[in-house]
């Protein structure tokens, strides 16, 4: 567990070391810092954005860990000021784990319950009316994949795929965003949908029978398999209002836990989130992971993009993006021998695109079969870098 060295008024003071601050900090400021290998001498080494600072004062603390420090003053000398540790919340993140890992489940398994629906007039005139306009809803608002392909889209599909919804939602409610921000997002279109399904029925479903929940697809960089459902006939329609509303709610609980995840980085990095993505009558489901290595080679900030999916037709498909500066590489894994040799038969259409972006691209390849061994998420500002596909 992390300790504030000494007491709570204890400075940490920078050492000997060319470095000044940067030119952006400011007194009071409270930055977020990671812990680096100490220095031959024992100073305690902060990487702090892109920059990694020198400091006597301080003890050690264990490498890797996360921690926040104070800016106490900029000169004559840096002084920071290592804060309390949010441990504490440790506990409440794990307890939120405990209840959502059972419940949730990959978007997949409502996103093929909901096409099913559309397809069947009969299915869905059984539904009540305020059901059946929550599903076109939700539909309708579900990112198409020309929308992702373009850098636009992609941002608008990640800032509403509801890991960001209560930080919106206080923007609204202080004035900061518009009212209409919130129309698209993906938690508030299952919350909307889950509580008319619920309006609709006279009591709260239970657990789905052993076996019958779909897989979740859950380890990060693993794609969320496509699942075929089997939904009760239309003269069931309590039946088939307690299957969607198992779904969505299993939905709804995926989502919560992804924003579990982003708590226990402490809004750094690694970052993981699904995106539903339509393509026609169906849905599927794209995984998509960040990181940000502030101390690359070369001293140069880098960049990780990791995608991971199983779009019908397809099969597993990993994918994963660097850049650093501006060069760019990018690694591609099919699990079928076709795939694989669609994506590298276009890899060379890729290069062009990527060259007329105005970046140098280092290297890029697709293999037949599975990547050595589960992505880890590297990071981007969701946006821009991928803005064509092979």
């Amino acid at each position: 567990m992390l300790k504030p060295p000494g007491d709570r008024t204890s400075k940490l003071t920078l050492g000997v070391s060319p470095q000044s601050p940067d030119r952006s900090w400011r007194v009071g400021q409270v930055l977020r810092a990671l812990i680096r290998e100490p220095t031959t001498s024992g100073q305690t080494r902060l990487a702090i954005g892109n920059r990694v600072f020198a400091l006597d004062g301080m003890e050690q603390l264990p490498v890797g860990q996360r921690v926040r420090v104070l800016v106490e003053a900029l000169e004559p000398q840096l002084r920071l000021r290592l804060l309390p540790s949010s441990a504490p919340n440790t506990i409440g993140r794990q307890d939120a784990l405990r209840e959502l890992l059972p419940r949730q489940q990959a978007a997949s398994g409502l996103l093929a319950a909901a096409a099913a629906v559309r397809e069947d007039p009969a299915r869905l005139q059984a539904l009540p009316a305020g059901v059946r306009d929550a599903l076109a809803e939700f539909w309708t608002r579900l990112p198409d994949a020309a929308r992702i392909q373009r850098p636009e889209g992609l941002r608008a599909a990640l800032q509403d795929s509801g890991l960001l919804f209560e930080h919106r939602l206080f923007g609204i409610a202080r004035g900061l965003l518009p009212a209409n921000t919130l129309d698209g997002d993906m938690k508030g279109q299952l919350a909307q949908l889950l509580n008319r399904v619920f309006q609709a029925l006279t009591a709260r479903p239970g657990s789905l029978p052993a076996g019958e929940r779909p897989p979740s697809g859950i380890g990060p960089g693993q794609p969320v398999h496509p699942v075929n459902v089997s939904l009760p006939p239309p003269a069931q329609a309590g039946e088939l209002l307690s299957e969607l509303a198992r779904h969505a709610e299993g939905a709804l609980a995926r989502v919560q836990t992804l924003q579990v995840g982003l708590l226990t980085t402490d809004g750094g990095f690694p970052w993981w989130v699904e995106l539903p993505v339509k393509d026609g009558k169906q849905a599927d489901v794209l995984q998509v992971g960040v990181n940000r290595d502030a101390d690359g080679s070369g001293g140069k900030e880098a960049w990780t993009v990791q995608l991971a999916f199983d779009f019908r037709g397809w099969g597993p498909v990993h994918c994963t993006i660097t850049l650093q500066g501006s060069r760019v590489g990018t690694s591609w894994w099919a699990e079928q021998a076709a795939t694989a040799r669609l994506i590298d038969g276009h890899l060379h259409l890729l290069q062009e695109r990527l060259g007329q972006l105005g970046v140098t691209v280092g290297g890029l390849r697709c293999v037949h079969g599975s990547p050595p061994r589960s992505p880890s998420p590297s990071g981007t500002e969701g946006g821009g870098l991928i803005d064509e596909r092979a």
